[in-house]
């Protein structure tokens, strides 16, 4: 019987935990991207206040684009998944993520700041 390693070792994953879990985690913000501005998710969105504020084809041209980005992103770390990622594969999944949280956190901030500015 052959040993594996003779059997095209190369073909092996390794898959780590932390794979497994940033697939889990980016399935779940496509998943919620998807869902955001269509299904009421209580505190969370006002699907109302959405619907009245843009179009309908606003919306599904808006979750068009985050969900493309996202299946990029998602579809990157599964061809990689168990496996050496390339260096600019790593730099994307660096810098994409990096900058939506800077965005998340840091982005709304300066525009909070200026308009209280305005109010004092």
């Amino acid at each position: 019987m052959a040993n594996k390693k003779e059997i095209g070792d190369e073909g092996m994953r390794n898959i780590r935990r932390s794979e497994k879990l940033l697939v889990l985690g980016l399935s779940i913000i496509l998943i919620f991207m998807i869902i955001q501005d269509w299904v009421p998710l209580g505190s969370l969105n006002d699907v109302q206040a959405i619907h009245q504020a843009k179009s309908s084809s606003e919306l599904i041209t808006t979750t068009l684009i985050g969900v493309v980005q996202f299946l990029l992103l998602l579809g990157l770390v599964l061809i990689f998944i168990g496996k050496r990622y390339p260096i600019w594969a790593r730099l994307w999944l660096v810098i994409h993520q990096l900058s939506i949280l800077a965005y998340c956190f840091l982005g709304t901030y300066p525009i909070s700041w200026a308009i209280k500015q305005k109010k004092k």
